[in-house]
């Protein structure tokens, strides 16, 4: 019990703006559903690409690291430090929460389980590589772009790439699914996550 009371009082710091997040990612499926799919029929469309179990597999399997990536990249675009970074980290994980909660609440944990180690890690990874590179480099950061910012989004941009890319050739291409498609980028913006945690409750269903 103490150690719980321990985790909570060293992460009060995101508990109010990730609440704020699953409300905001609660309400956006209402928003959303003006302008694409949302929920099922969103999930079914994103499924016309993953039609082979192998690229089913690979997507479930691959898109954790793809995401770890972006976690980088996302921040550093911004050149947030550590405890900034470390809250867009975390309330965009909890916006998605909130949103996919709205249409399926299995599928809803299975995404929390999957990609809570991925969040916490790039928020442990990010504080490390930030901290190490202005005590090597001896620099201080500024509101413009600096190392530190070019270190920390070209790692997560060639991580991201590398998964994105290695889902297109090895699930798409060798699993015989069509490719990604443009115009349905929106629709993976917001449930390219959730397809990992369907995948695995179809199975288990």
């Amino acid at each position: 019990m103490s150690e719980i009371v321990e985790i909570i009082k060293s992460n009060t710091d995101i508990i109010i703006p990730s609440g704020i997040s699953i409300f905001i990612g609660y309400n956006s499926y209402d928003i959303l559903s003006n302008f694409m799919l949302v929920g099922d029929e969103a999930i079914s469309y994103y499924a016309e690409a993953h039609l082979s179990p192998w690229n089913s597999w690979i997507h479930t399997i691959v898109m954790p690291y793809s995401m770890y990536g972006m976690l980088f990249w996302l921040p550093s675009l911004f050149n947030l430090n550590p405890l900034y970074a470390k809250k867009m980290m975390w309330c965009l994980y909890t916006l998605f929460i909130g949103h996919y909660y709205r249409f399926n609440k299995m599928g809803t944990l299975l995404y929390c389980l999957l990609y809570f180690n991925t969040v916490r890690k790039a928020s442990i990874e990010y504080k490390k590589n930030y901290t190490e590179i202005i005590l090597k480099e001896n620099i201080s950061t500024n509101r413009y772009f600096n190392k530190v910012q070019y270190y920390l989004f070209v790692k997560g941009f060639f991580i991201s790439f590398c998964g994105l890319l290695f889902q297109e050739i090895v699930g798409h291409w060798i699993g015989g699914d069509i490719a990604s498609r443009p115009e349905a980028v929106p629709n993976a913006i917001v449930y390219a996550m959730y397809f990992s945690s369907g995948h695995l409750l179809s199975i288990l269903n």
